[in-house]
């Protein structure tokens, strides 16, 4: 059905805003910006059990580490730049280990919302925060129905 498509296009659209926020805090680190197939992978993985508000969290820690990892060890920036994705993927399977809660980024304001995505999200499928603070899992479950009302209907 198309609830299928639109499922496709919603995680489509925060892991093209995951890369975006990627890009924008190794740019402001001074870091190389090239992506390969791990990247977009940890990214596909973390947005398919955190919210991209908690990914943003994960992905600005990575980013920080890279950084302290170029300026206390001298090393060349993509050297540094190439231990994001696994410091991505690191954070995340130690805070399902451990039972992390992941607290959530703000949406960054340099970093606007996509007007796709505002429709998508906001019109389509009804939320109040364009995706940015819901799993996307969780929109797209179904809410199962009452079973009766209160009383005893046959």
């Amino acid at each position: 059905e198309n609830i299928y498509e639109i499922q496709r296009l919603a995680y489509e659209i925060v892991q093209h805003e995951a890369i975006a926020f990627l890009e924008y805090v190794l740019d402001e680190r001074g870091l190389p910006q090239r992506f390969g197939e791990m990247t977009h992978q940890v990214l596909r993985k973390a947005l398919e059990e955190y919210s991209l508000a908690q990914v943003y969290r994960m992905i600005w820690q990575a980013a920080r580490n890279a950084s302290d990892y170029l300026v206390r060890n001298n090393v060349p920036k993509q050297q540094a730049a190439n231990t994001v994705p696994r410091s991505i993927d690191s954070y995340m399977e130690r805070a399902k280990a451990n039972g992390w809660e992941v607290s959530a980024f703000r949406r960054n304001f340099n970093l606007p919302q996509s007007t796709l995505a505002r429709v998508l999200f906001n019109q389509i499928l009804g939320t109040d925060d364009g995706g940015f603070h819901t799993q996307i899992n969780r929109l797209f479950v179904k809410e199962p129905k009452e079973a009766c009302s209160q009383g005893d209907e046959e």
